[in-house]
């Protein structure tokens, strides 16, 4: 997933919807966590992250 970089008030916005789109995409991740997600004129900065995924189906 790519968050385009500019300078913009809407950055924490964009993280959200990001993150929005991609556990609806992916019905795998059953769990994300952006803490603390840190706003600058620079940029948005995930300090720390994590997802849980579901483990691969093994089938056959």
């Amino acid at each position: 997933m790519t968050i385009p970089r500019r300078e913009s008030a809407d950055g924490p916005a964009e993280v959200v919807a990001a993150l929005s789109r991609l556990v609806a995409e992916r019905p795998d991740v059953l769990e994300c966590e952006v803490n603390p997600l840190r706003a600058a004129p620079g940029g948005v900065l995930a300090v720390d992250a994590f997802a849980v995924v579901a483990p691969a189906r093994q089938d056959g």
